[in-house]
């Protein structure tokens, strides 16, 4: 018992020892240590937030115009776009759902001239120069048809992809952390371009897959109608598209008549 008496005060007397030795150490040391930790941190962060910051300059600064629209029967839709001369752009298109996939399309200049025409097409992807600065119209018409309304994706590319703040006026080689983001930036157009093609590959043929089912198994005709409601919303959702589907062009297109 006094041996671990013993051993027990000499525990308390180091454990004094070490915690004066800690009190010496001067409070500005110890102050200037933490602000080199905060320091540390504060730049990590700083780096990080340039990073996202620049992904975000990424996906909004782009040209042009893209989007899904409803397209109903015996109806035209126009668009327009202000381009300068000698601009390369891009007019794509394709239509996602409804009828028999087609539609017209017309591409006008600004003088009145129709620089590109398409009767009854699904998709295409139209480069051009313009010879002249103004505003280009384009029509998507589906007056040919009576009974069934389209959802039409479209794409209207105007010149170059930004290039990233601060990026364009370099006159000296680019940093590694600045070749680094310039990666990014043209990755992540690469990536979104991706994305939507597959999006629309994947709801056009879900819509075709959804209707054989239904036609096939010969659903009651209620639960027809609403399993198809359902279907056609997740296709608006892939498309980013706010429509609504008709039962009449849905039992049209179902039981196999031409309806456009």
């Amino acid at each position: 018992m006094a041996l671990n008496h013993i051993s027990v005060q000499l525990l308390r007397s180091n454990t004094n020892v070490t915690s004066n030795r800690e009190s010496t150490i001067p409070s500005q040391i110890r102050f200037a240590k933490r602000i080199v930790v905060r320091r540390r941190t504060m730049d990590y962060w700083s780096t990080w937030m340039l990073i996202v910051s620049m992904l975000f300059h990424t996906i909004l600064l782009t040209g042009g115009v893209e989007l899904s629209f409803e397209l109903s029967d015996n109806a035209k839709e126009c668009f327009y776009q202000e381009i300068e001369k000698n601009v390369s752009s891009t007019l794509e298109f394709q239509v996602v759902t409804g009828g028999q996939y087609d539609v017209d399309v017309t591409l006008e200049a600004p003088n009145k001239e129709i620089i590109y025409k398409q009767v009854k097409t699904q998709f295409d992807s139209h480069p051009f120069v313009p010879t002249m600065s103004g505003v280009y119209k384009v029509c998507f018409s589906n007056e040919f048809s009576t009974f069934s309304h389209k959802l039409v994706y479209m794409d209207f590319q105007v010149g170059n992809e930004l290039p990233l703040p601060g990026l364009g006026e370099h006159v000296t080689v680019m940093t590694q952390m600045e070749s680094s983001a310039q990666v990014v930036h043209e990755n992540l157009n690469n990536i979104i371009d991706y994305q939507t093609h597959h999006r629309l590959r994947e709801a056009q043929g879900r819509q075709v897959l959804v209707l054989k089912n239904l036609f096939t198994e010969r659903k009651p005709f209620s639960l027809f109608v609403a399993e198809i409601k359902r279907q056609h919303i997740h296709l608006n959702n892939l498309v980013s598209g706010d429509t609504h589907l008709r039962t009449l062009d849905v039992v049209m297109i179902v039981s196999g008549i031409q309806i456009s």
